[in-house]
């Protein structure tokens, strides 16, 4: 949980100004938490951002978190857990460089 918290609160600070973080040093900041195409993903999100002089805004709003039993994968990567974390991400809009809202990143639920 420690891990998910992290991604969280790192993607916060990196989300709301890209332009102050370099591609090495966010994928060194997550890198402290994640591996793989977890790693990939948030990278991939934050160069894009940052591309398009874009920022994000609102609350990502953790719904279910699941966290499964420690396997040893008999590998160099050693032991793992998986954790799944649901966000509702209904208030995050991403913004362009005047603070405009210029897409919506998750569609609102007719809910």
């Amino acid at each position: 949980m420690r891990a998910v918290n992290g991604i969280r609160d790192l993607a916060i600070r990196i989300e709301a100004d890209p332009t102050k973080f370099t591609k090495a040093e966010v994928t060194a900041e997550y890198g402290r938490f994640a591996a793989g195409t977890l790693l990939k993903v948030n990278v991939e999100s934050f160069v894009s951002t940052k591309a398009k002089n874009h920022r994000t805004t609102g609350l990502k709003q953790y719904q279910i978190t699941a966290v499964s039993k420690m396997v040893d994968t008999k590998s160099a990567r050693g032991l793992q857990i998986v954790v799944i974390a649901c966000q509702d991400q209904r208030e995050v809009v991403e913004r362009d460089a005047q603070g405009r809202s210029s897409i919506r990143t998750c569609p609102r639920s007719s809910r």
